[in-house]
């Protein structure tokens, strides 16, 4: 906190490695296990910890994502809402933003875990993996409008019009959560606690060991140290 100017900063460890959808263009061949699924982990301890405190990150894509070594940490936080907040933007890339956002003008935290699942099928084919079925449209000026754009594919999505694509390779299990992530109904997609439990699960099926977040432990006491200081309306437990 800047006390002069009465600014609050965020100051993050240099992540070396850059952001997720560029190291995902240059290594096309990189496999599920160990390193995505580390990363994958990472991502939904990182969605638990923001949903915990009652926030939306609302601006999940690869872009958002920076690493270092075996470890994803999420960036991007000025476009996070509270649970309790209105939607007057999308801030989300279209390719990961929830139907309900365009659909509804309304992002939860279940929209999240969509843009999640779409992350998921990106990280699989190390591209955007939604593809038109009924074939590709005339551009036009809104085109580059983000809501409009959205509220394409979100009625697309709804329409089946257009289906995310996964790889031949893709374990079945990470198949299985990518489409429960993606369901159309928010209610029906898991929680981001669910996630990690998921992501845990498949470890153990495939004789894995995750690496903590060398940070953990003091994320979980400052989330405690929050959760006390935090007026009860803006609690999310």
């Amino acid at each position: 906190m800047d006390a002069a100017r009465n600014d609050l900063c965020c100051v993050l460890e240099f992540m070396e490695d850059g952001n997720l959808e560029d190291y995902l263009a240059a290594h096309p061949s990189l496999p599920w296990f160990p390193t995505k699924l580390q990363w994958l982990y990472d991502i939904a301890l990182g969605l638990a910890y923001l949903h915990r405190l009652g926030f939306i990150h609302h601006d999940l894509d690869p872009c958002n994502v920076l690493l270092r070594g075996d470890h994803a940490k999420l960036c991007q936080f000025g476009q996070c809402l509270h649970a309790t907040e209105d939607v007057d933007e999308v801030a989300t890339n279209a390719t990961y933003a929830a139907p309900e956002i365009a659909l509804e003008n309304c992002n939860l935290p279940e929209s999240d875990v969509w843009s999640f699942g779409a992350l998921l099928a990106t990280m699989d084919r190390h591209m955007a993996s939604f593809l038109r079925n009924c074939g590709d449209e005339d551009e036009d000026e809104d085109q580059n409008d983000a809501m409009m754009l959205t509220l394409k594919m979100a009625h697309a999505l709804a329409e089946e019009h257009m289906t995310p694509a996964f790889s031949n390779l893709c374990p079945p299990e990470i198949l299985s959560l990518a489409r429960d992530c993606l369901r159309m109904d928010p209610s029906c997609r898991p929680t981001a606690d669910e996630l990690v439990a998921r992501i845990e699960t498949i470890t153990d099926e495939y004789n894995m060991v995750l690496k903590p977040l060398p940070m953990s432990a003091v994320a979980e006491k400052r989330e405690a140290e929050l959760l006390n200081v935090l007026p009860p309306r803006l609690r999310r437990y």
